[in-house]
């Protein structure tokens, strides 16, 4: 077995660890959404589930509520835009900010994606 070299710094490597924490947990959540039937990448849920409970968002509101960095909310937008769970236009008062709703079909239990797993949280 191979030695874990950062579990050896003990306390002065807590964020590594806690990150791998957190990608193992992913990983987890991943495969039981996947045994849901459920394609959305794990990592993305939290902002589809933030557009069904809170409506449209502009992705600098949806990096705050979900305490994400806006370029990595703008990466997940863009992916998840191209698999069509939610749209993204620009707002009337600054062209520059994207309003990300979800897309036609998404928007709710009785709705095409009836199954994802958040709708019942």
């Amino acid at each position: 077995m191979v030695e874990d070299f950062v579990a050896s710094f003990g306390h002065t490597a807590l964020g590594t660890r806690l990150k791998r924490s957190g990608m193992a947990m992913q990983a987890v959540a991943q495969k039981w959404l996947q045994a849901q039937g459920c394609e959305l990448p794990s990592a993305q849920m939290p902002v589809l589930a933030a557009l069904h409970l809170h409506g449209a968002q502009s992705t600098g509101e949806l990096a705050q509520m979900l305490v994400i960095a806006q370029p990595g909310v703008s990466r997940m937008i863009d992916q998840m835009e191209k698999s069509g769970w939610v749209v993204s236009s620009p707002t009337d008062a600054d062209r520059r900010v994207r309003r990300i709703t979800l897309s036609d079909g998404v928007d709710g239990p009785d709705q095409r994606h009836r199954d994802v797993p958040c709708w019942s949280c």
